[in-house]
């Protein structure tokens, strides 16, 4: 089973509760992605999170507060699904879009058209990471570095797998940089 988070920056107030890192492994130590979404539900972080949790057969999408949680994506079998660092379900109204960068719905939107147009059917994770991050088809998926401001958002990296071959790439930095980890657990 494989989870990756990301924070949310939700406006409010934490509230005590699991660290992230601790609920990531609590979830890990599951069998499946919905024995891993219970352990969520029963111990929400301390703060908004993004959560995808999959298995070789289910994918699973969860935004949480440090109170609530919601199940965005919940598909087996045939399922594609890209995660994304922002709310799109109805916790979205939690979100504070103070921290939110201005190219993230463009992002979400370049992935959502990449993947409406595209028969992933025929091509494999490998062609899908190039495509989503190299910018040679969606432009403003990755954010380069901005040399006049070290504080501005950029990419760090990404991943694209694929759960019934059991393969799959990670990426540090930006895609076209070559610092690419294949990943095989079969």
């Amino acid at each position: 089973m494989h989870c990756l988070e990301s924070n949310m920056g939700a406006s409010g107030k934490s509230e005590p509760g699991l660290i992230w890192p601790a609920l990531v492994k609590l979830m890990l130590l599951e069998n499946s992605a919905k024995a891993a979404l219970e352990k969520l539900k029963l111990n929400l972080p301390c703060s908004g999170h993004n959560y995808m949790i999959c298995d070789k057969n289910t994918s699973i999408n969860v935004e949480t507060t440090a109170l609530d949680f919601d199940v965005t994506f919940n598909r087996s079998n045939d399922s594609l699904y890209f995660h994304t660092n922002h709310y799109v379900g109805r916790l979205r109204s939690k979100e504070n879009l103070k921290r939110q960068s201005p190219t993230t719905l463009r992002r979400h939107q370049e992935i959502a058209e990449y993947f409406s147009k595209t028969d992933v059917s025929r091509i494999d994770y490998q062609k899908i990471a190039k495509d989503v991050f190299s910018g040679e088809i969606t432009k403003s998926v990755c954010i380069h570095p901005d040399p006049k401001n070290e504080h501005a958002a950029m990419t760090c990296g990404g991943l694209s797998l694929d759960l019934e071959s059991s393969k799959g790439v990670f990426f540090e930095g930006l895609y076209q940089d070559q610092n690419h980890l294949n990943i095989d657990w079969s």
